[in-house]
């Protein structure tokens, strides 16, 4: 197994750029208490769940998912994962 640490970076750069710019809209709906409750529960759930894809990877033994479509066809079928995955 390599090293993931080429995959984290890239994964988190790519979790992360998107949910700093979706930030505002729910603040300013849900206000700064349940704000601030939802955005740490978000700061805990993004790397488990970045770990978990990271480690899932290489799960199936003699195939790699380097893409994240293929994960998500593994996951859920052909036409489903992509579906899921894509949009």
């Amino acid at each position: 197994m390599q090293n993931g640490g080429t995959q984290h970076s890239t994964m988190s750069t790519a979790m992360v750029g998107a949910g700093v710019l979706s930030l505002p809209f729910p603040m300013s709906q849900l206000g700064w208490g349940p704000g601030v409750v939802i955005l740490i529960l978000s700061c805990v759930i993004t790397p488990v769940t970045l770990w978990q894809m990271v480690q899932m990877r290489e799960m199936v033994p003699g195939k790699r998912f380097d893409r994240y479509h293929e994960l998500g066809q593994h996951a859920f079928g052909e036409m489903l994962g992509l579906w899921i995955v894509v949009p």
